[in-house]
This record gives structure tokens, C-alpha cells and sequence, in this order.
């Protein structure tokens, strides 16, 4: 007989609320994160993903944007859907950076080495046992 596939996790809104409260949105680092979590939850993106997520691939299309995601898992394309207003807060990061909306989205850290996903699934973690919602985990 074959093994039942687990269901996902699904958070309610105050959960999420929860975890979005724990990050220090003044601090550059902090703010960086909880755009890379808002763009996790908002549309069920890998982490990896997350991390390869360039400005070209994102195009605004009427109330939201549409992210193009090249070489996804088992090297297909795909095409999610972001809220607008999500996308405007990563156009923010990006002024934050000094950059001009091109390239990673998520650039490398001050040190200039790259994200690494086990940082992101650490953060996550720990977030989320801060927020008391520890089955917070990433996609």
C-alpha cells in the first residue's frame, strides 16, 4: 500500500500576523527578511526561489504583479501571482539597497556573501517560535 502524502500547514491570519509582528522592520536585515517571508507566504514560492527572485522576472499586470520563475523544481518555468502591494515594498527595498529595480531581488548580505537557505529556514524557525506558531516552516 503507498505511504499518504502529509498535508500542508495552513497558517491562520493571526498566526500570520504573529510572525510578521516579530520582525524590526527599522533595522535593514529585519525589514529584508520579512519581505522574503511575505513573498513565501503570499505566493507559495521555494526558497530557493525566493533567493534566485530577479526584478526583471516581476511585470505589473492590472492589481498585481505577475513573477515569472525560470528553472523552478525538475527545471520547469512557472508563473505566480504577487500582490501589488508586495511588489511596491520590494521596489522600496530596493531604494533601500541603492539599486535601480535590477537583479536579485534579495542581494547578498553586507559581506557581500550570497543568502544561503539554510539561514532562511533558521530564521524561520526561530520566528516562529517567537511568535508561537512552531510549525512555521518553509515551503
Amino acid at each position: 500500500m503507498a505511504k499518504g502524502r502529509k498535508l500542508p500547514v495552513v497558517l491562520t491570519d493571526a498566526e500570520i500576523d504573529a510572525i510578521l509582528a516579530c520582525f524590526n522592520r527599522r533595522y535593514f536585515t529585519s525589514y529584508r527578511n520579512s519581505l522574503m517571508v511575505r513573498t513565501g507566504l503570499a505566493t507559495r514560492m521555494r526558497i530557493s526561489e525566493i533567493l534566485k527572485l530577479k526584478y526583471e522576472d516581476m511585470r505589473l499586470m492590472g492589481m498585481a504583479y505577475r513573477v515569472h520563475i525560470h528553472d523552478a523544481k525538475s527545471g520547469k518555468d512557472r508563473i505566480l501571482s504577487l500582490p501589488a502591494d508586495l511588489g511596491a515594498e520590494l521596489g522600496k527595498l530596493a531604494k533601500r539597497q541603492g539599486c535601480d529595480c535590477v537583479g536579485l531581488v534579495f542581494t547578498p548580505t553586507a559581506n557581500g556573501a550570497p543568502i544561503q537557505s539554510q539561514y532562511i529556514r533558521g530564521m524561520m524557525k526561530r520566528i516562529g517560535k517567537r511568535a508561537g506558531v512552531p510549525g512555521f516552516t518553509p515551503t
